[in-house]
């Protein structure tokens, strides 16, 4: 019998033996977990990597472009007239916003002063009609 222990070993050894293969079984599903869960995140950035990489060479499509038409003299000075013509339309905005707001002003004055008039004109035959 104690050859086919020393063969087999014992039932205490045997269940040590499967608690330590469970435990290194379920390490390795751990593992496994995590090592799916890090290469997820690999290639979800790599693809995050791979759309800037686009929009920058897209971005510098772009800028090459506009560098090109401004190299062009003729096209160069449109631009300028272009943004010139702008800044004076901006201008013309906020003086007519200016105007707006000075007209509207007048206008309220105006309201105010005839009200106020009437009312004292009120008062006048108000105290015409007390002195009779």
């Amino acid at each position: 019998m104690s050859s086919l222990t020393a063969i087999f070993g014992s039932s205490e050894e045997k269940e040590q033996d499967s608690d330590k293969l469970m435990d290194v079984y379920w390490n390795r599903a751990e593992l496994k977990k995590e090592f799916a869960g890090m290469r997820n995140e690999q290639f979800r950035l790599q693809d995050k990597i791979k759309q800037q990489e686009g929009a920058t060479a897209r971005l510098q499509q772009k800028l090459d472009h506009l560098q090109n038409l401004l190299i062009d003299a003729e096209f160069s000075h449109n631009v300028v007239v272009f943004y010139q013509l702008r800044g004076l339309g901006y201008q013309c905005e906020s003086k007519l916003a200016k105007f707006v707001e000075q007209l509207k002003r007048q206008r309220e004055q105006k309201r105010h002063h005839t009200l106020l008039s009437d009312w004292h004109e009120g008062l006048r035959e108000e105290s015409k009609q007390v002195e009779l």
